[in-house]
């Protein structure tokens, strides 16, 4: 009884020095327009842009995706979603983050609800530079933008 006690006060003292968020000036984060360049494989970008209804990048692969009026379409209707759910959940988060961990000791989380709500990590802490995130779902793997577009892709917006 006694150790199954300090194993969960062991946990969570491990967790709360673990969920310290990151400390440093804000960051500028790229807009929509201008997505972050880096090096390497763009893959990932040009399929999460493709995802949230975001314009491509010269050469993409899925700069002709983008023309099929059930993307455009999408794309109208994932702003207008963002939107709204930007100004009813995520405003009240920005604000309490401004109250309450604006100066931020470290710049580190560790973050583990990961996964569809990783958007909330990153309005919490901003300037975390490191973040460890933990999730029960398996990752998936990104459909190739060479791969036939079918009625089921479009669908699938």
């Amino acid at each position: 009884m006694l150790s199954s006690r300090l194993a969960i006060l062991f946990s969570l003292i491990f967790s709360v020095l673990l969920l310290t968020p990151g400390c440093s000036k804000a960051r500028s984060t790229p807009s929509p327009e201008q997505p972050a360049t880096k090096k390497g494989s763009r893959t990932f970008n040009d399929a999460a842009r493709f995802l949230a209804g975001l314009p491509s990048v010269e050469g993409s692969s899925y700069a002709a995706l983008e023309k099929d009026p059930a993307w455009i379409e999408y794309s109208k209707t994932l702003g207008a979603s963002w939107n709204r759910a930007d100004q009813k959940l995520l405003a009240p988060v920005r604000q309490f983050q401004k109250r309450e961990l604006d100066k931020p000791k470290s710049r580190f989380v560790f973050y583990p609800f990961s996964g569809p709500d990783v958007i909330y990590a990153q309005t919490f802490f901003p300037s975390a530079k490191v973040m460890l995130m933990a999730g029960l779902e398996p990752p998936g793997s990104i459909v190739p933008a060479s791969a036939p577009a079918t009625r089921s892709t479009t669908c699938g917006l």
